[in-house]
């Protein structure tokens, strides 16, 4: 696969569940996983003319083709299975952490921390955590620049599908991220302090 991935622009889709992906993958990756949302979350990270090299289960293969294809994405130039992950040493493969409630609540508003907040403009205007930063997930390569590589970042979305994307991309572009997996949900229902606007 290294050779496969030897032009930089070459995207390294990994369509496995994002538990599985939060626990090893190939640096760099992009993860997303094979579910209803699939084209959707597709069609807004994936570039029409981009390549790209899809890891998943070997029985889905033909589904997720199809799936692509039907949003006009036929850039795949290899499908591999999830197993190569397993075949790749430390230095090449990674993970990623998760934060929960209590932790979030305890260093959201210091300064060596940086929120983002990844869900729909509707979603944020309706509540949002304070302290926190909109930058909705299908804009979220465009608007990486504006996010401090110096902090330790937070990605959550309402319960936690979005922020696994979210996660993974940021963290393919190099910062130092987490994910909030219980979501602005979870902060909503226990009564956390809100913003809202």
């Amino acid at each position: 696969m290294e050779r496969l991935l030897e032009d930089e622009n070459t995207i390294l889709l990994d369509t496995r569940k994002a538990s599985e992906f939060a626990e090893k993958h190939v640096l760099g990756a992009l993860n997303l996983p094979y579910n209803k949302a699939f084209t959707n979350w597709a069609g807004w990270l994936v570039s029409y003319d981009a390549k790209y090299v899809v890891i998943g289960e070997v029985e889905l293969f033909q589904e997720i083709q199809e799936s692509l294809e039907s949003i006009h994405l036929d850039g795949a130039i290899a499908y591999v299975p999830a197993e190569i992950v397993e075949q790749y040493s430390a230095d090449e493969t990674t993970g990623y952490s998760f934060i929960t409630m209590e932790e979030l609540e305890k260093v959201y508003a210091g300064e060596d921390y940086y929120v983002v907040d990844i869900r729909k403009a509707t979603e944020w205007r309706d509540g949002h955590l304070p302290h926190a930063h909109h930058h909705m997930l299908g804009d979220l390569y465009e608007s990486a620049g504006e996010i401090p590589k110096d902090k330790k970042v937070v990605v959550h979305c309402q319960s936690g599908t979005r922020s696994a994307i979210g996660t993974s991309l940021l963290q393919g572009l190099g910062f130092d991220v987490v994910n909030y997996a219980g979501g602005y949900a979870e902060w909503e229902r226990e009564q956390k302090p809100v913003e809202r606007g």
